[in-house]
């Protein structure tokens, strides 16, 4: 996002970027991507001091920020679904050979599981 923010910025605002600036903003984004706030867009305001002095404009950061609207909602998706889609086919979910199945299915018997589970209404 970093490089790739500030090279679109530059051809917007028509500011040519030489290797040493590119270098310079993948190593200014390596260690500020430890501090960034946790917040959506957090990392896009710590752009403003590096594009100062790269001489970029910093209303363009406003532009990025308007941007990353649709590629952040489906990073919200990839990441909040991200780590449960592959678990409920693996075989970490299986029973092992030579375990207890029951412990698996919720009880030998489904009538005494249930019976035990829901308490029922009392009839007085």
């Amino acid at each position: 996002m970093w490089i790739g923010g500030a090279l679109f910025i530059a051809k917007v605002y028509g500011v040519n970027l030489g290797a040493r600036e590119i270098l310079l903003i993948g190593a200014v984004s390596v260690v500020l991507e430890l501090h960034w706030a946790g917040i959506p867009s957090g990392s896009l305001l710590l752009m403003a001091p590096v594009f100062s002095n790269l001489g970029l404009p910093i209303e363009g950061i406003g532009i990025l920020i308007a941007l990353d609207v649709v590629p952040d909602i489906f990073k919200t998706d990839f990441e909040r679904d991200g780590g449960h889609g592959g678990g409920h086919h693996s075989r970490a979910c299986r029973p092992r050979a030579g375990t207890d199945s029951a412990l698996f299915s919720g009880g030998a018997d489904s009538s005494e599981t249930s019976a035990t589970a829901v308490p029922q209404a009392s009839s007085r």
